[in-house]
């Protein structure tokens, strides 16, 4: 879309309005010759003319002056492009640089092994020199040049740093004394075996035997008496003469759990945690 001078633009309305004025002015008489009529229209028509040509000459005067408006700004937005890209250029080498210097201070920092408080600090002054350059990195109004002088400045400072702190982890390991190794254990001493005497030589008496255990199982139990064995039970007579129906894993009143029946010979049993009980009293 073309935009005319404002200036231009009013000069032109002017023009325009005062052709129309001049256009719509007394008509000629009737009565008048043809001849004269036909110089009246030509003199009628002469401002018209010159308004038409007014206009187109402030017309080329604002297309000249446009023209010159998007060749200015053509030309700036061309060397901004070319600024922008050698900064782009300029940023993107000092990205670079700046990653390198991180991995040596990775490298030297796993070298060193952080062993003294004084190469900490050094660290620390390094580090907060590497921060400082990707802030000035970081910066949108900083100039190439001026990122250039920086980084020129922090290089020399970081390289000097790091070379300090190399001579002193080479010379931390010349300083470390080994520790003396530690004293095998002496191994226990065996005990001296005892003197043979005469008493240590005799033949040691034989120990008599022990009694042999009797069981509880095979004691009868005095005043209970089977009185019938069926289907797994047994009936039991008291010393009470009352009858008791007990089965294994039952409770006979006075005597015990009853642990087990079973037929010895020709009768049956009944065997308790104090005794058996028999067909006979």
């Amino acid at each position: 879309m073309i935009r005319l001078d404002p200036k231009a633009s009013e000069a032109l309305a002017s023009a325009v309005a005062a052709a129309k004025q001049n256009a719509a002015g007394p008509k000629p008489e009737a009565t008048e010759s043809a001849k004269l009529g036909a110089s009246s229209r030509l003199d009628s028509k002469a401002p018209l003319l010159r308004a038409v040509a007014a206009a187109a000459l402030v017309a080329a005067c604002g297309l000249a002056s446009f023209a010159g408006t998007q060749a200015q700004r053509s030309a700036a937005y061309q060397s901004g492009a070319e600024v922008a890209a050698l900064n782009q250029d300029a940023f993107a080498r000092l990205t670079r640089e700046l990653e390198s210097v991180r991995t040596d201070l990775a490298s030297l920092k796993a070298e060193a092994g952080y062993s003294s408080q004084a190469s900490a600090s050094d660290r620390d002054k390094l580090d907060q020199k590497i921060e400082a350059l990707a802030a000035a990195l970081r910066k949108p109004d900083v100039t190439s040049s001026a990122l250039e002088a920086r980084l020129d400045r922090m290089e020399s400072q970081i390289m000097s740093t790091l070379g300090d702190l190399s001579a002193r982890t080479a010379a931390a390991p010349a300083a470390q004394v080994p520790a003396p190794a530690a004293a095998a254990p002496l191994a226990p001493v065996a005990p001296a075996a005892p003197a043979l005497t005469e008493a240590s030589l005799r033949e040691p008496e034989p120990t008599p035997p022990a009694p042999p255990v009797r069981s509880a199982r095979n004691e009868p139990v005095d005043g209970w008496i089977v009185r019938e064995v069926y289907d797994g039970a047994a009936l039991v007579e008291g010393r009470n003469r009352r009858l008791y129906e007990v089965a294994p894993g039952g409770i006979v009143p006075g005597v015990g759990r009853v642990e087990a029946i079973e037929r010895r010979g020709r009768s049956w049993v009944v065997l308790t945690d104090k005794g058996f009980i028999g067909s006979y009293r």
